[in-house]
């Protein structure tokens, strides 16, 4: 992932995008940006820390404007460029059919901005700040456990997030079941918050062996 500050429109450091692009995606000069790989294509997505919303612009757009955007990594400070790698929303909904027949309950996706929204808030954490891979797990956890996207599961689905970010990332979860339940149960009802579940990831977290 890559992130960007649009500090001028046109020919510019930063981030280049022509006139019309700007006007098409609401941005403006001082916008901070990232772009990413995904599944459907490079996406770029500005993102708004007042509505915490983001824009995603599917690989057809960035074709059709593919010789208008201009990097600069070498702008970027050493802790941007970390090489993470991020959970994929269809593994996670798969993930979670998968828990709900095994443990039961009701299917379904209950609000699909919310599940964005959670999905976003470890990318978000690195956009403002220089995270560790347990600020970033107990991003996701505590995005899945608070906001709810699921009808049911969502504190299941959270920790199965959470475990399947550190594997991703070269890191495993050493805590008993009992342990992890008993976190998974504070940070679901808010009786830990976000920066507490990642010093007890950080304490319960270990690298995975090759």
């Amino acid at each position: 992932m890559t992130t960007l500050k649009l500090t001028q429109i046109g020919n510019s450091l930063g981030l280049i995008l022509p006139r019309e692009v700007l006007a098409r995606l609401k941005l403006q000069k001082g916008d901070t940006l990232f772009v990413t790989d995904a599944a459907n294509g490079v996406l770029l997505t500005p993102y708004d820390p007042d509505l915490d919303q983001q824009l995603e612009i599917g690989r057809e757009f960035m074709h059709e404007y593919r010789d208008t955007f201009h990097q600069v990594p070498r702008h970027l400070p050493p802790a941007r460029q970390v090489s993470w790698r991020w959970l994929d929303r269809r593994a996670l909904e798969l993930l979670h059919d998968e828990s709900l027949a095994e443990h039961g309950g009701a299917s379904g996706l209950r609000d699909e901005g919310l599940l964005d929204s959670a999905l976003a808030r470890p990318l978000n954490l690195v956009l403002y700040g220089q995270p560790d891979v347990a600020d970033l797990a107990a991003a996701y956890g505590f995005g899945l456990a608070r906001n709810h996207p699921f009808v049911d599961g969502n504190q299941r689905v959270a920790f199965l997030a959470v475990g399947l970010f550190l594997a991703l990332n070269g890191w495993r979860l050493v805590a008993s079941q009992a342990d992890a339940t008993l976190t998974a149960l504070a940070v679901a009802s808010g009786q830990i918050d976000e920066a507490t579940f990642a010093r007890w990831l950080r304490a319960h977290s270990a690298p995975r062996r090759p």
